[in-house]
C-alpha cells in the first residue's frame, strides 16, 4: 500500500514536470512565432515567461536583445547582448550590435572598444569601424563644447507613449501620438504589435500652456484611419496639412528599420505588409475635407512620408525607400506645378544622403533644410542636421551637435523663431515616455560662480589652505570691496558673466598676492576657481626674481628689466616690515674673480634703481654671489648648452629681517 502511494506521487510529479516543460517550450514557441511576425513587444512576454523555468542559451540572448531593440529599449537590448558576448561564442555580427547599443546608452569609450574588437574580427570593414570610432570621440568632445541652448523636457505634450512630430497650427499646435485618450478603449485588433500600444494618430493641442503644463487635446478623427497617422507638416499657404499614413499591402517583407517613428515597413496581420503614404487635407471653417492621396504614393513597392513644405509651398520634400536611392531612405523633392500637381519627385542628392536613412525634413523659414540621419556620422541613433541649398545642391550637412543631439534618437524639429528657439523629439533618456517633446531656446548663461581660494606656499613643490585672508577685490567699473576667506581659505562670489574683477590678496607676516580675471561663462553651471598663492615672510627665504637681464659685460639697467624690479618696489611698499638683500648671479664661464665683481655691479645697479623710486637705502643690499650658487651641473669645464647657462645667470632676493 505504502509502495503504491509513493509510486502514485512519483507519476503525479512526473506528470507536473512534464505538463511545465511542455508549458514552457510552447511559451519559446509562441515568442519565436511572435518575434518572426514582428509582434515583438508581445514576444518578450513569452520569452520571459520561458525563462522562469529555463536557462537562456546564447540564442536566445541574440533573440531577446533583438526583440529589445526593435521597441527602442536600448538598456535591455546591451544587457542580453552582453550575455552573448561574455559567453564567448559570438561572432563579428555580435560584437558590432553590441558597440552601436553602447553608443546609443552614451557608453562611447565602451563602444570604441567594441568598434576595435569589430575592426579586427572583420578587418575589410576596418574603414567603417574607423569612422564610428571617430563619430564616439567626436560625441564626448561634443558634449563638453561650449552651448548656449537650454533643452528642457516640454511636459504639456507628453505622455507614457510616443509623441513626436509637434507641428504649429494657427495658435495651436498638431502632434502625432500613440497615447491612450480618454474614454478610449482599445482590443488587440487595436494595437500595434511592433509596440503593443495602440496606432499613431494625429491629435490637436488647443490652449496650451507650457509653464502651467495645459492644454485641451482632441483626437482629429476626421483624417485619421485606423492605422498609422503622422507625422504632418501645414501648409499655411494654403491650409493644407500634408501627413503620412500607413497602408496594408499584400506583401510577405523583413522590416526595414525598427523604429515606426523613423520608417515603418512592418506586417500586421497575415501577409500584409505597412508601407507609407502622404494625404492631404484642407482646412476651412473648422472643418477637414477628406484626405486626398499624393499622386507618387506606390504601396505596393515603396514607401513615401514625412512630408516637410518649403516656406512658399511651391516645393515638398519627404522620405522614400523607393529604387535608385543612396541607401536606406534618402530624401526627395517634388516641385509644385501652375497647374496645382506636383512634379516626378527627384533625388535630393549625395550631399545630405547616404546609405543609411535620412528621414523627418523640415524647411525653415530661411530656406535651411533640416532632417535626422542614421548615416552621417553622430551621437548615435538618429541625429538631426542642417544643410543649406535647394533642391538637389545643398551644403555638406552639419551635426546640430549636442544638446540637441543625444546618443538616443532626435528627430522633427521645428523652430517658432529662427536659430533661437523650439521644438525637437527624442527618447533621450530621462523622458516621460518613448519619443517626448523638448523645447529648446538659446539662453546664453547671465551668471557664475567664483571661487577664490587663499593658500601659503610649504615649500617649492607644496601648499597648504590658508585662511582669513583678506581680499581686495576691484570689479571692472573701479568699485572696491573688502572681503575675506573662511576658516577653509575659501569665498564665494555670484558675478554677472563677462566682468573683469582684480583681487589681492593680503595677511600679515605673508607677501601679498595678486591675480586679474575675467569670468567667461561656458556654461549654466560654471564655476571659477582663482587661487592666490602667499609666501610666509621667513628670514632667509629667496625668491627668485624673473627676466632681470644685463648686456654682454654690463650691469646698468636695461628697460625690459625694470617692470620687475617694479614688483620688487611693489612688494617692500606693500610689506614694511621686511628687510631684503638683492643678490646677482653668473654662469661658471669667465674667472671668478671676473664674476664676483660683474655681479657685485649688477646687484648694486638693481639696488640704486628700486631705491631710486622711493624705497629706504637701509631697508635693501646689494651681494654679487659671481659663480659660487650654481643651481645646476654647469661647473668650470663642464660642456652646457646656453640655456643651461641661462638657469645659473639669475638674480634673487632674500629675506635678512623683519621689523614688527
Amino acid at each position: 500500500m505504502k509502495t503504491k502511494i509513493i509510486n502514485n506521487s512519483m507519476l503525479l510529479l512526473i506528470l507536473i514536470c512534464l505538463n511545465l516543460g511542455v508549458f514552457a517550450q510552447r511559451s519559446l514557441q509562441k515568442a519565436r512565432e511572435l518575434k518572426n511576425n514582428f509582434d515583438y513587444a508581445e514576444a518578450l512576454v513569452y520569452y520571459n515567461n520561458y525563462f522562469r523555468t529555463n536557462t537562456p542559451t546564447v540564442d536566445h540572448a541574440r533573440e531577446v536583445s533583438e526583440s529589445y531593440f526593435k521597441i527602442n529599449d536600448t538598456r535591455n537590448a546591451e544587457l542580453w547582448l552582453s550575455k552573448v558576448i561574455s559567453s564567448g561564442s559570438f561572432n563579428a555580427s555580435d560584437v558590432l550590435n553590441y558597440a552601436h547599443l553602447l553608443r546609443s546608452n552614451g557608453k562611447y569609450n565602451e563602444a570604441i572598444i567594441q568598434y576595435e574588437k569589430y575592426a579586427e574580427l572583420n578587418p575589410s570593414d576596418r574603414i567603417v569601424a574607423t569612422q564610428w570610432i571617430t563619430a564616439s570621440e567626436m560625441a564626448l568632445i561634443w558634449m563638453q563644447e561650449i552651448t548656449y541652448f537650454k533643452v528642457v523636457n516640454a511636459e504639456v505634450f507628453n505622455s507614457e507613449n510616443a509623441d513626436f512630430g509637434l507641428i504649429p497650427f494657427g495658435e495651436e499646435y498638431i502632434l502625432t501620438s500613440d497615447r491612450e485618450t480618454r474614454g478610449s478603449s482599445f482590443s488587440n485588433n487595436d494595437l500595434y504589435g511592433w509596440t503593443g500600444k495602440p496606432y499613431l494618430k494625429l491629435m490637436l493641442f488647443s490652449d496650451v500652456d507650457l509653464d502651467d503644463n495645459t492644454a485641451e487635446i482632441n483626437v482629429l478623427n476626421s483624417i485619421n484611419n485606423e492605422f498609422h497617422n503622422g507625422p504632418a507638416n501645414f501648409d499655411v499657404n494654403r491650409n493644407t496639412v500634408f501627413f503620412t499614413r500607413t497602408k496594408a499591402v499584400r506583401v510577405r517583407k523583413s522590416p526595414v528599420n525598427s523604429d515606426p517613428t523613423s520608417w515603418i515597413d512592418y506586417a500586421p496581420q497575415g501577409e500584409f505588409i505597412s508601407r507609407l503614404e502622404i494625404y492631404s487635407s484642407d482646412y476651412s471653417n473648422g472643418t477637414w475635407t477628406e484626405p486626398k492621396p499624393f499622386a507618387y504614393n506606390k504601396a505596393e513597392e515603396y514607401s513615401v512620408g514625412h512630408p516637410a513644405l518649403a516656406p512658399d509651398g511651391s516645393i515638398m520634400y519627404f522620405a522614400s525607400d523607393m529604387p535608385g536611392g543612396f541607401g536606406g531612405t534618402d530624401l526627395y523633392y517634388s516641385i509644385l506645378n501652375i497647374d496645382g500637381t506636383w512634379s516626378i519627385p527627384q533625388n535630393a542628392g549625395e550631399s545630405v544622403n547616404t546609405s543609411g536613412n535620412e528621414v523627418f525634413p523640415y524647411v525653415e523659414k530661411n530656406g535651411t533644410l533640416y532632417f535626422s540621419s542614421n548615416g552621417h556620422p553622430g551621437m548615435g541613433g538618429l541625429d538631426i542636421f542642417k544643410a543649406f541649398g535647394s533642391q538637389n545642391r545643398w551644403t555638406s550637412p552639419e551635426n546640430l551637435k549636442f544638446p540637441f543631439n543625444s546618443p538616443k534618437d532626435d528627430f522633427s524639429i521645428i523652430f517658432t523663431e529662427i536659430d533661437k528657439s523650439g521644438f525637437i523629439a527624442s527618447n533621450r533618456d530621462g523622458g516621460r515616455g518613448d519619443d517626448d517633446i523638448y523645447r529648446f531656446e538659446l539662453l546664453p548663461p547671465r551668471n557664475m560662480t567664483v571661487v577664490v581660494i587663499t593658500k601659503e606656499r610649504i615649500d617649492n613643490s607644496t601648499s597648504g589652505l590658508l585662511p582669513q585672508v583678506n581680499l581686495n577685490v576691484v570689479t571692472g567699473d573701479n568699485t572696491s570691496l573688502n572681503l575675506n576667506t573662511d576658516e577653509n581659505g575659501l569665498l564665494y562670489m555670484q558675478s554677472d558673466c563677462n566682468e573683469s574683477y582684480n583681487f589681492t590678496a593680503i595677511k600679515d607676516g605673508y607677501f601679498s598676492d595678486n591675480k586679474s580675471i575675467t569670468t567667461e561663462c561656458r556654461s549654466y553651471n560654471d564655476t571659477l576657481y582663482v587661487e592666490l598663492l602667499l609666501n610666509k615672510f621667513v628670514v632667509g627665504r629667496t625668491f627668485a626674481i624673473k627676466n632681470i637681464f644685463y648686456d654682454f659685460d654690463k650691469w646698468d639697467i636695461r628697460d625690459d628689466a625694470k617692470p620687475d624690479l617694479d614688483d620688487i618696489v611693489k612688494i617692500l611698499t606693500e610689506n614694511p616690515q621686511i628687510n631684503i638683500e638683492l643678490g646677482s648671479h653668473t654662469d661658471s664661464r669667465g674667472t671668478d674673480r671676473y664674476n664676483e665683481r660683474l655681479s657685485q655691479r649688477r646687484a648694486e645697479s638693481a639696488v640704486a634703481y628700486i631705491i631710486s623710486r622711493g624705497i629706504d637705502q637701509s631697508r635693501i643690499t646689494a651681494k654679487g654671489y659671481g659663480e659660487s650658487e650654481l643651481v645646476n651641473q654647469c661647473a668650470d669645464g663642464v660642456r652646457c648648452t646656453d640655456e643651461e647657462h641661462q638657469m645659473n645667470r639669475r638674480t634673487e632676493f632674500k629675506i635678512t629681517s623683519l621689523n614688527y
